[in-house]
């Protein structure tokens, strides 16, 4: 009992039981996460237990709170809540809860992450996906991502008109499907180029057939990696230059 009592207290997550609606054990972690001291969390009453769950998240995860202690098995999905630190601010956070028994009766025993950090840094990212998206969907220039074995994972608006269909048909496609022979071929092979290579292929002028039209294109492709460094897509710009020729 002692080492568990050591891990427990020396882990990274916050554990804390509950029994009754009263906190009968917390390690510091859990404290640390709240600011609090650990007598302040041993001394929350029922009311304060509950209220720590932010009003929108109370129904479900004490819901579910009841549903376990009651015995029933439940899958653990949507574990993520609201909870407010001492100081009013809310934290994301991400816990598993269990039935135990403690000192002879029925316990829960939750363990928590802080995912505060992390759900911020998500919600920048989607947000910043969504600039760009924005940005590439107004944009007049084609732009487009091809993956390694040559099919569409993105393309904007412009770039789809020229086939005459809607993006979203156009995902999954294969650029030898999508284009004439010659046309694919020489696309194919300057995006394979890009990829086995690592390095931008800039400012290539080729002359294009699409279904709607016959042009003269400026296309850079773009190597993209994964954390790995492997590339695993091309990102391809291409600009309409027509009337230049």
């Amino acid at each position: 009992e002692d080492k568990y009592r050591t891990l427990v207290e020396q882990s990274l997550q916050g554990t804390w039981v509950i029994q009754d609606m009263r906190v009968v054990f917390c390690n510091q972690t859990f404290a640390n996460m709240g600011g609090w001291t650990v007598d302040e969390v041993y001394s929350f009453s029922p009311e304060e237990v509950t209220n720590i769950i932010h009003p929108d998240d109370q129904k479900r995860v004490w819901g579910r709170f009841r549903e376990r202690l009651e015995g029933k098995q439940l899958p653990l999905t949507n574990n993520q809540l609201r909870a407010f630190r001492k100081d009013g601010s809310i934290a994301w956070i991400e816990y598993d809860a269990r039935r135990i028994n403690f000192s002879g009766r029925p316990a829960m025993l939750i363990s928590v992450l802080d995912i505060t950090e992390r759900r911020e840094a998500e919600k920048a990212l989607r947000e910043s996906e969504q600039r760009y998206r924005q940005l590439a969907e107004s944009a007049p220039e084609f732009i487009f991502i091809i993956d390694k074995e040559g099919k569409v994972r993105y393309v904007n608006s412009s770039g789809a008109r020229e086939f005459g269909c809607d993006p979203d048909q156009m995902l999954g496609k294969s650029v030898m499907e999508l284009f004439l022979p010659e046309t694919a071929k020489r696309q194919w092979e300057n995006i394979q180029k890009v990829i086995q290579s690592g390095q931008a292929l800039l400012n290539s002028e080729t002359k294009v057939i699409f279904p709607t039209r016959e042009v003269w294109l400026n296309t850079s492709l773009v190597p993209l990696r994964a954390e790995s460094s492997e590339v695993i897509q091309v990102l391809g710009i291409a600009r309409d230059v027509t009337e230049r020729k």
